[in-house]
C-alpha cells in the first residue's frame, strides 16, 4: 500500500523472526560481556586483597575483546533521543557514529584473527581457551549483527 506520507510493506514472519534472533543474540553477547567485566573486576579486587597475581596469556586481548562489542550499543544509545524527538543529527555526527562502528568491526576482526593465531600454538589451560573462544564468538555475533542491520543505517532514521 502506497500513500503520500509513507508506504506500508508486508513483512513476513521469517524476516521478523530473523530480526529477533539476531538482536537477541547480540543482547546475550552484551550480557555475557557485562558479566565478564563485573566478574573480572571482582576477581581483580579479591586477588589484590590476597596479594596474589596470576599472569595470564592474552589478558589485554581479553579486555579489549570484552569492551569492543559495546561500541554499537553505545552509539545507538546516543542516537535514541533523536528517534523520539524527530530531531536529526548533523551529517558529521552520523559520519562519526558510522566511523566508530566501522572501526569497532575492524578491531573485532583483527582480534578474532589474532586470537585464533595465538590459540593455535598455545599451551593454555582448556578453560582459558574456552573463554577466549567464547569471546571470539561474541565478537563474531556483534560483527554479524552490524552487517545484518546494514552498517547501522537503521539507526539513522
Amino acid at each position: 500500500i502506497s500513500c503520500l506520507y509513507g508506504d506500508y510493506l508486508v513483512i513476513g514472519i521469517r524476516d521478523i523472526a530473523l530480526d529477533i534472533i539476531v538482536l537477541g543474540l547480540y543482547l546475550l553477547t552484551l550480557v555475557y560481556c557485562l558479566m565478564n567485566i563485573v566478574g573480572g573486576l571482582i576477581k581483580g579486587i579479591v586477588d589484590k586483597a590476597k596479594g596474589k597475581y596470576e599472569k595470564k596469556m592474552l589478558r589485554s586481548w581479553c579486555v579489549v575483546g570484552t569492551l569492543v562489542p559495546f561500541v554499537p550499543a553505545i552509539v545507538f544509545t546516543f542516537m535514541i533521543p533523536t528517534l523520539f524527538n524527530f530531531q536529526q543529527w548533523s551529517i558529521s555526527a552520523y559520519r562519526i557514529a558510522l566511523f566508530l562502528v566501522f572501526l569497532s568491526v575492524l578491531v573485532m576482526v583483527t582480534l578474532i584473527v589474532y586470537g585464533f593465531m595465538k590459540l593455535k600454538n598455545s599451551d593454555m589451560k582448556k578453560s582459558r581457551k574456552l573463554y577466549i573462544h567464547s569471546l571470539n564468538i561474541c565478537m563474531a555475533i556483534t560483527i554479524v549483527n552490524i552487517v545484518y542491520w546494514n552498517w547501522c543505517m537503521f539507526w539513522m532514521i
